[in-house]
Order: structure tokens, then sequence, then C-alpha cells
């Protein structure tokens, strides 16, 4: 898709998957019980490190990185989620 000029529609796509995932991810650790609560925020973010850590190399466009941006988006819907 990159050498077909789609860099940009794969990154837009790329971006919303990884947003839809993260919050429903929210969800669901904000659910868990008080008492495992950060096992599971530890669990979540191990799986979405590992998840990251395997689009890294996909060069998309000039825009921020693959592995950067899936920290943002952790940041902005766990994190900060209610």
């Amino acid at each position: 898709m990159i050498f077909h000029n789609f860099g940009q529609k794969l990154y837009s796509r790329l971006i919303a998957t990884m947003t839809s995932h993260l919050k429903e991810m929210a969800t669901y650790v904000a659910a868990t019980q008080r008492s495992s609560f950060l096992k599971e925020l530890n669990r979540k973010w191990n799986d979405h490190n590992k998840a990251l850590q395997k689009i890294r190399d996909i060069p998309m466009t000039k825009k921020t990185p693959d592995y950067e941006l899936g920290l943002n988006l952790w940041r902005e819907n766990v994190i900060y989620s209610n």
C-alpha cells in the first residue's frame, strides 16, 4: 500500500483501529476489581507494547512514527480515560 501512494490511508486506518482497540481496553481495565487493577493495566500495557514492536518498522509516511503514535494513543485513551 505504501508503494502505491496509500500510505496516508494506511496511517489513518492504523490510528482509527488502534484508538478503537485502546478505548475497549480502557473500558475493560476500568471494570476490573480494585485488587487486580494494576496487574490488569500492566498486562494490557505489555500486550500493547508487543503489538507496537511488531509494527514499529513499517514505514508509512513522514508522520509520527508508529511506535511513538502507539505510546501517544495509549496515554490519551487508556491513562487519561475515566
